[in-house]
């Protein structure tokens, strides 16, 4: 219920924050005073989460296609998870035990203030709240009129509250703002929305939940209720069911900051989604997405990439673009700021089980299981990890292709692509002591959306993918190379069908301490070019393939051709 709140009420509310905050400040410095002298052993704890089991095989299926696991596999499976856990707790308690006496009592104290800090502020606003309500006497016609006024307060006061967030750039603190979404917001443009069916719910969860109480033996009076709301929220101008994007952000910079929690729906639809495998794996291969993957494109200053080359009747055509990955509040940017191979095989996992497979919900799991193509793979903690960071990499990097040069050949004026490489939300749970991690994917990647319109999207089985050798990051962005330069040969006669072996070099980045060990590098890459070709010509994507010496020093191999 939305009330007014008098000095009084304000007094009150101020001295709580006032008398906590003093509280927890107190404790806090108290905890610095108290803490170990050495931080918590992140590294040892994520050596502890990489040797978790994986997950035994399952007996069968359930019609939904849940497993069923039987007890002789879960046993020793549950038996291990739980050695990880204590052996995590026993890490976390010497740490504890490793600060000087009183930090835990600090430790749990803090946490309590907070915790009771919250539950004293609510009790409070519950309290103005009944009071408010309390004046209507309990008289029928009173609590339905007041049910009318609240819902168009409701509506009024969240309407403006973002405007005047939009206006300033600032939220409901003060603080600036790079960007605005909200749950109940629908953006069109440069016009918003309050979304109806939003409204509608939280008018009957939580705002009436006092009016329906009072009036539960009344199903006239409460259907009355729901007649109301459903009138006032459909009726309103500043609400609407289908325009604009539910959730969309609002850019107040040249960032998209897309980063923001699940709603408690698609919790739900993120427990009950069914995962669709595809049959075909795609992969972008224009020029525009080879060059985002190749590090060179990491500012706002946009470059020229060409791609349709000079002819005798017309100029070379270029295609202007720019990649700027920033940093948002509480946002990491782990390892090398510019996008990496490794990133593009990630970027390429998420686009085939979002366009292919038409999963809108995806784990990190699932992308680990289609760039290996093992369907019932587990990550383990390391690569969940280097997953993650290309994740979070490709969600902040802000994209602007500007193609309109290609679009006058089509005879379109212009042609402009802006959006952050991957628009989604993400989640991150603890289950079974173990830490998931999905992503919601809100938009088609602008990557994908440009090739595609260009028809420069390569396909295979998804057979491909399992290739026989180890699934390290270098070997799986070797495999993904190789696949690319493949299916580019085939849609061109003329790219050369000879791969030196330096540009693979250059694009796994070798090196080493001395020549000799990168002379063992270099061997053992060639061995595993050798096992890719070897199941490439056994699975038909190729019909053989040579290797090449080099011109002056006959014992040098230095490349390798492909017959498809």
């Amino acid at each position: 219920m939305i009330v007014k709140l008098t000095a009084q009420d304000k007094k009150q509310i101020e001295k709580l924050h006032s008398e906590y905050a003093k509280k927890i400040a107190e404790t806090e410095a108290l905890i610095e005073k108290l803490a170990p002298a050495k931080d918590f052993d992140e590294e040892k704890e994520r050596e502890i989460q990489s040797r978790r089991p994986k997950m035994p095989d399952p007996v069968s299926f359930t019609e939904e296609g849940a497993p069923i696991y039987s007890e002789e596999s879960l046993k020793p499976y549950n038996e291990a998870q739980k050695k990880i856990n204590d052996e995590l707790d026993q890490l976390f308690e010497s740490w504890l035990d490793s600060g000087a006496p009183g930090f835990r009592e600090a430790r749990r104290e803090q946490s309590r203030l907070i915790s009771e800090q919250g539950d004293a502020i609510n009790a409070l606003f519950k309290q103005i709240e009944q009071l408010e309500f309390s004046k209507l006497g309990g008289d029928r016609e009173k609590i339905i009129q007041s049910a009318r006024e609240q819902v168009k307060l409701l509506i009024d006061n969240r309407f403006k509250n973002y405007q005047k967030i939009i206006a300033t750039q600032k939220n409901e603190d003060g603080e600036p703002l790079t960007g605005f979404s909200a749950r109940d917001l629908r953006v069109d443009g440069e016009n918003i929305y309050l979304d109806t069916a939003t409204i509608i719910q939280d008018c009957k969860r939580s705002l009436l939940a006092l009016h329906y109480e009072a009036l539960s033996h009344d199903q006239e009076a409460t259907r009355a209720i729901d007649n109301i709301i459903l009138e006032i929220v459909t009726d309103s101008q500043k609400t609407s069911s289908d325009k604009g994007v539910l959730g969309a952000m609002i850019e107040f910079t040249d960032r998209t900051p897309v980063d923001f929690a699940f709603t408690d729906e698609e919790r739900k639809e993120l427990a009950e989604v069914k995962v669709s495998y595809p049959a075909s794996y795609i992969t972008p291969i224009d020029k525009v997405s080879n060059k985002a993957f190749e590090g060179v494109l990491n500012s706002s200053e946009p470059i020229g990439v060409e791609v349709v080359k000079k002819a005798k009747s017309r100029k070379p055509i270029y295609t202007l673009v720019s990649i700027d990955i920033t940093e948002l509040e509480g946002v990491k940017i782990n390892g090398r700021r510019e996008l990496t191979a490794f990133d593009r095989e990630v970027h390429d996992a998420i686009i085939t089980l979002y366009v292919e497979g038409g999963n809108t919900y995806i784990t990190v799991n699932m992308i680990y299981q289609m760039m290996t193509g093992k369907r019932g793979a587990h990550c383990s903690s390391k690569q969940a990890q280097a997953i993650s960071d290309a994740i979070t990499k490709l969600m902040f990097s802000h994209a602007i292709i500007d193609a309109s040069q290609e679009a006058q050949l089509r005879g379109l004026d212009k042609a402009k692509y802006d959006s952050n490489l991957l628009n989604a939300k993400r989640l991150t749970i603890l289950a079974n002591g173990q830490t998931t991690e999905a992503i919601k994917i809100l938009d088609t990647p602008i990557l994908y959306d440009y090739a595609e319109r260009r028809n420069q999207i390569g396909r295979f089985d998804v057979k491909l993918l399992d290739s026989p050798v180890n699934k390290t990051e270098e070997n799986i962005v070797l495999d993904g190379y190789l696949r690319r330069r493949i299916l580019s040969m085939k849609g061109s006669s003329k790219l050369s069908p000879t791969i030196k072996y330096d540009t693979l070099y250059k694009q796994l980045e070798i090196t080493a301490p001395s020549d000799g060990a990168l002379r063992k590098k270099k061997l053992k890459v060639r061995k595993t070019v050798k096992k890719l070709f070897d199941f490439y010509k056994k699975e038909g994507f190729i019909l053989g393939y040579v290797e090449n010496t080099h011109k002056s020093e006959k014992n040098k191999i230095d490349s390798v051709t492909v017959r498809y």
